[in-house]
């Protein structure tokens, strides 16, 4: 099946995806001040804060220096801030702050009124599809999940 198209569409077909996705990253970078960095990392700590710095690092797949940098940054905006861990004190978690938790609101709403909007004269056959396909990345690419 998969076979039956030919190479050099599917290689169109996933840059154009991965174009359409880098573009309406950097638009929301415009729009609300923040890297893609900056929005994954407070997406991350919605679900996982308070996190060990280690833990980010691992996570977002950056050498510790480059998470210090992206959390000083988001700290000197309110975003995040730092405590030490109550087991061991040599570790230093980095938590979501209320300030945090609404710009994140605010991108998440972001995307999903842009998608609602230019989804609305889609076939509901289509969107369930795209939702579908959308929920296989991880194992398509083969990323690490949760």
């Amino acid at each position: 099946m998969l076979q039956d198209i030919p190479r050099e569409k599917i290689d169109r077909v996933l840059f154009d995806s991965l174009r359409a996705i880098y573009q309406f990253e950097m638009a929301k970078e415009r729009i609300f001040g923040l890297s893609f960095m900056d929005i994954y990392l407070l997406q991350y700590l919605r679900t996982h804060s308070p996190c060990r710095m280690g833990d980010i690092a691992m996570e977002m797949n950056i050498p510790i220096s480059t998470a210090t940098r992206v959390i000083d940054r988001l700290e000197k905006k309110s975003y995040l801030g730092r405590k030490k861990d109550p087991e061991d004190k040599r570790n230093i978690r980095v938590l979501l702050k209320a300030k945090g938790e609404k710009i994140v609101k605010e991108v998440e709403d972001h995307t999903y009124r842009v998608i609602m909007e230019n989804l609305e004269k889609t076939k509901l056959s289509d969107i369930r599809a795209f939702v579908k396909t959308a929920a296989s990345m991880p194992e398509i690419l083969k990323t690490p999940t949760e």
